[in-house]
């Protein structure tokens, strides 16, 4: 069943994370628009766990890899996801047995959530003790 979805959504999925990594290349940190992306930092003034990802990705595009630590540690593991998302297709296609593989394992099933908690713990110590970001 999931085959089904991925092999539907995959080249537009593919697509919507090409364009991210091509926006994060194009931009510098120091130069995306000033606009408040975050609402639950515009209402409390601390920063929630996403704060600084889209610096973080910025950062990383540029190869500026200490400033993308400091915005949002987290922004690596998403950018390799993006990466993944972004290649999806092609290794689908060249690498068959990939499917097979993925089926099999039980790494996705606990990746996600593992990440979305250690993020969750992470941005708790990071209202509670900076840095604001």
């Amino acid at each position: 069943m999931i085959w089904k979805v991925l092999k539907f959504f995959s080249f537009w999925t593919s697509l919507g994370a090409l364009s991210v990594l091509a926006v994060s290349a194009i931009y510098k940190p120091e130069t995306l628009p000033h606009i408040p992306m975050c609402s639950f930092k515009t209402m409390t003034g601390r920063p929630c766990p996403g704060c600084g990802l889209t610096r973080a990705f910025c950062a990383i595009s540029h190869g500026r890899v200490g400033e993308a630590f400091y915005f949002n540690p987290f922004a690596f593991v998403f950018y390799a996801g993006m990466v993944g998302v972004a290649l999806w297709p092609l290794a689908a296609h060249f690498f068959p047995s990939l499917k097979t593989w993925l089926n099999k394992t039980r790494l996705f099933v606990w990746l996600l959530p593992g990440v979305m908690v250690a993020m969750l713990i992470y941005g708790l110590f990071r209202m509670k003790f900076g840095p604001f970001v």
